[in-house]
């Protein structure tokens, strides 16, 4: 009978803690739930004030870009206008570019011309001139060695 008295309590012993382990997860899933709905409103509030901020930056980029738009095709206007211009005063400078290229290139070819001409006028002294070194060293050559033939 002790037996049986000890087995029961310590039965409702193990009951009464595993009612005390099931009312702390209660409390605890409880909580859980508190704080996961408390996350929840957080989440919700910072996705609609972000919606919110993206709508206001949404309308102030398309009036930025109104504006925007609006002071490009002035601008490209007036830039057309000048572009035609430049356009115009390009080409005639251009053209004078051209002529007075044409008449340094006519001066330069003339003096390469004559450059090459003197050139070639120094070319031939210089082998005439090395000719007659060389004619003359042939002589000494011949001289001496007549010279040592006889000696």
């Amino acid at each position: 009978m002790e037996m049986a008295e000890r087995q029961e309590n310590e039965r409702a012993r193990r009951e009464q803690d595993r009612q005390l382990r099931l009312k702390a997860a209660e409390r605890m899933g409880q909580e859980m739930e508190n704080k996961a709905a408390e996350v929840e409103r957080n989440i919700e509030e910072r996705v609609q004030k972000a919606q919110d901020e993206q709508y206001r930056r949404d309308m102030e980029r398309e009036r930025n870009d109104r504006l925007r738009h609006d002071r490009i095709v002035k601008e490209n206007n007036a830039f057309l206008q000048r572009q035609i211009q430049m356009q115009e005063e390009e080409k005639m400078r251009r053209k004078e570019e051209e002529r007075l290229l044409a008449e340094e290139m006519k001066r330069e070819a003339e003096a390469f011309k004559r450059e090459q001409q003197r050139n070639k006028v120094l070319r031939h002294q210089q082998c005439m001139q090395q000719k007659a070194m060389l004619d003359k060293q042939r002589m000494m050559k011949d001289y001496y060695n007549e010279v040592r033939r006889r000696c």
